[in-house]
């Protein structure tokens, strides 16, 4: 498999080269950072609405959606891209992800 040279291309080799099972559905979370703590309940019910099936996680410096899908990179992108859209107006902005 290839991947673009970026950081998402990146964590995609490291996970290859560390044996991941790609063919199977896996635990994907999304880091949402949000800037103004007074938005970030706003930041929130934002990305619940856009993966109303997702589990959400508060974390001390962003929150977490995690996702159960196949690991693929158009996936990854698209998903970063959809969050930040949608959480943009309240200071959000999805720029990292992992495995668990």
């Amino acid at each position: 498999m290839s991947w673009p040279n970026d950081a998402d291309g990146d964590v995609f080799r490291s996970l290859q080269a560390d044996g991941f099972d790609f063919s199977a559905p896996a635990l994907i979370d999304f880091n949402v950072e949000v800037k103004d703590p007074e938005t970030w309940g706003d930041a929130v019910d934002a990305a619940v609405d856009a993966f109303p099936d997702a589990g959400i996680g508060e974390e001390e410096t962003h929150f977490v959606v995690q996702v159960s899908a196949p690991l693929t990179y158009d996936f990854v992108v698209a998903t970063q891209k959809k969050l930040t859209d949608v959480t943009a107006a309240h200071g959000g902005k999805c720029n990292s992800w992992s495995v668990s």
